[in-house]
């Protein structure tokens, strides 16, 4: 009898060994799935941010292409204006009048005007 408690004491011992390593396996796995998890997260957060400003970026990428489009076509359009409007030679030879013409004036500034605008603009987005 005294044999069957020990034994039963010693299979109590390594069971109660048992569990407490187990314990302590299950915390250590619990506190490594843990900073895992932090570390997972932060990743997914830095992932947003970079996602966001690719998208930011690329919004205004377009928004400049766009721009720059209508840029070039008002700026085409005045050129051809001002070169409908520029000099024409009407007569023969001789000595040539100085004959200033307004309407070339006013557009000259225009295009310069239109210029400065475009200027400031791009200056002010970056």
């Amino acid at each position: 009898m005294d044999f069957t408690k020990n034994s039963n004491y010693l299979e109590y011992q390594n069971n109660l060994e048992k569990e407490i390593n187990q314990k302590n396996i299950l915390d250590n796995n619990y506190t490594h799935l843990k900073e895992k998890n932090y570390e997972i997260k932060s990743l997914i957060r830095q992932f947003q941010t970079l996602d966001s400003a690719y998208r930011d970026e690329t919004t205004i990428v377009t928004a400049n292409y766009y721009n720059y489009i209508v840029y070039l076509f008002v700026s085409v359009l005045l050129i051809l204006l001002f070169l409908r409007f520029s000099e024409k030679q009407t007569g023969g030879g001789g000595i040539r009048q100085p004959n200033i013409d307004f309407k070339k004036i006013i557009l000259f500034f225009i295009m310069i005007l239109f210029f400065m605008i475009i200027k400031n603009y791009n200056n002010l987005n970056n």
